[in-house]
């Protein structure tokens, strides 16, 4: 079936943020990350982390594990895998990806991030990267499917703008990370509905 895509991305979005915004920049870097789910104590769930408060973009955010494409990686799905590696300090296997969601374009750092899902059949073992990333957010996926989008607002050019967000373990969940989230939320859903 076709991925719900943009549409359910942006119903996460800043109501400041704009709906093409790639046309001034039609040269963004690629990047990927990892919706990483995993079993512990019998149930799913699924990875977040705190980045450090010293990274040049979306220092302090919530966000998945994942980054800039490199030419050493091949695809986007390498680059996903090595930079899930490099900050959590868990290897997941190329085999255990599941699929991929739409790609986003980020504005802020013109980036196109295409997101993948993988599943462990295991609890990793985590050993996170200090210099990169504060705390590691382990969320337990139904209790997720069950939360619903709230809307703090925040004045920008001295206009009061409206931003959705996840609340997930007492963290805001907002901006890109709150929209690919969205799209995977409607994706399983989906699963569910059609399974019962």
């Amino acid at each position: 079936m076709p991925l719900p895509g943009k549409k359910i991305q942006y119903l996460m979005a800043p109501e400041n943020r704009e709906k093409n915004p790639n046309g001034e920049n039609p040269m963004p870097k690629n990047g990927s990350v990892l919706i990483l789910l995993f079993e512990k104590n019998k149930e799913i769930f699924f990875l977040l982390m705190e980045r450090a408060d010293n990274l040049k973009f979306h220092s302090g955010q919530i966000s998945f594990p994942g980054g800039t494409y490199e030419d050493s990686d091949k695809t986007l799905e390498q680059t996903a895998i090595r930079e899930t590696y490099e900050e959590t300090g868990y290897l997941i296997q190329k085999d255990k990806i599941l699929g991929k969601l739409t790609p986003l374009y980020i504005p802020i750092s013109n980036f196109m991030v295409f997101p993948f899902v993988a599943f462990s059949p295991e609890t990793p073992r985590w050993q996170k990267n200090n210099s990169e990333v504060k705390s590691l957010i382990e969320v337990n996926l139904i209790e997720f499917l069950k939360s619903k989008p709230l809307i703090f607002e925040k004045t920008i050019d001295s206009k009061n703008i409206k931003i959705p967000y996840f609340l997930i373990k007492n963290k805001m969940v907002w901006g890109a990370t709150a929209m690919i989230l969205n799209e995977f939320k409607a994706v399983l859903t989906r699963i569910i509905h059609k399974n019962h």
